[in-house]
């Protein structure tokens, strides 16, 4: 059961269209694990259509509902053009299916399973990726999405691995695709989304049976707090793409 969620302001930002590519991906690979949040997107889109219903009904002119609705149609055909042009650059040649698998050899079970589509079409084939250690226990693989302004990965945090203290320079939206990991604030499995903002310090730690993958889209880097780790905050640069 998924027990993180988008709040209700990012829930109604993304069924008005109004997040960027990256942060759309993030929301959408949590509503395809959510039932929940999928039924509160689906009646924030019918209460914008019922607005205009009413509109009609208050006696609204027509050339003025007319004017507001191309302003609309325009600012919608931009986005879609937007979306699918950088979605489509992301994507690689031979795309991999929704069960892209990665062998963990030491665990000798899958690091990477029933990708949600968008992930798994991102991400190719899963034996390609170019996984970057940053520390013992966590690795980062950068995916390509076309966009300039945030970075957007995959992490994998080691079994029983712990991430070390760090705060957030911006923006960090994070969804659970595999495993489990917690920190100070609770426990989040496969589906579960987290929202970090500068300010909120956290160390996650994964469940010791398994690997914990999770999608993260960051438009900022992270800070370590720690001795050691603020000697590593000059090499942390975005890498957005």
């Amino acid at each position: 059961m998924i027990h993180h969620h988008p709040s209700t302001n990012l829930l109604a930002e993304y069924s008005a269209g109004a997040t960027g590519i990256a942060e759309s991906l993030a929301i959408a690979t949590h509503l395809h694990y959510c039932s929940e949040c999928r039924q509160q997107v689906k009646a924030m889109q019918q209460v914008g259509g019922n607005f205009f219903d009413s509109a009609e009904r208050l006696g609204v002119s027509d050339e003025a509902l007319t004017s507001l609705f191309e302003k609309i149609d325009l600012i919608e055909s931009q986005q879609r053009h937007e979306h699918c042009h950088s979605l489509a650059s992301a994507l690689p040649q031979n795309s991999a299916s929704t069960n892209a698998i990665i062998t963990n050899k030491r665990h000798h079970q899958p690091a990477l399973a029933s990708l949600p589509p968008v992930i798994a079409k991102l991400v190719g084939n899963p034996s390609k990726l170019r996984w970057k250690m940053l520390s013992p226990s966590l690795k980062v693989a950068h995916l390509k999405t076309g966009q300039t302004r945030c970075e957007v990965s995959l992490i994998k945090i080691r079994a029983g691995g712990k991430v070390m203290e760090h705060d957030h320079g911006g923006n960090e939206f994070t969804v659970v695709l595999n495993g489990a990991f917690s920190d100070a604030n609770g426990v989040y499995k496969e589906g579960d989304f987290l929202h970090k903002v500068p300010g909120e310090s956290h160390s996650p730690n994964a469940t010791a049976n398994a690997n914990c993958v999770c999608l993260t889209v960051s438009d900022a880097p992270i800070k370590f707090t720690g001795f050691i780790g603020k000697l590593l905050n000059p090499f942390l640069t975005l890498q957005p793409g």
